[in-house]
């Protein structure tokens, strides 16, 4: 949504995770998404290039041609 990317990943619980690579604009993200309670669903914390995010799964988006970090990890919050 526009400089916000939302997370609210629903995978099978057997997958133990999963990553993904993606441009915006001039920037990498490598997003991984860690599910060690194996569940479903549900967002239990979220960091940007080692740092959490407010808001959870609602993530800032940069054009600074930098490479970033996403790191979502599924369980109870």
């Amino acid at each position: 949504r526009g400089t916000i990317l939302s997370v609210d990943p629903c995978i099978p619980r057997s997958w133990p995770n999963y990553s993904i690579r993606f441009k915006y604009h001039s920037a990498t993200y490598k997003l991984r998404v860690e599910n060690p309670a194996g569940v479903s669903r549900g967002v239990a914390r979220v960091e940007l290039d080692g740092k959490s995010v407010a808001g959870a799964a609602n993530i800032p988006l940069l054009d600074d041609g930098a490479e970033h970090q996403i790191l979502v990890v599924l369980g109870s919050s």
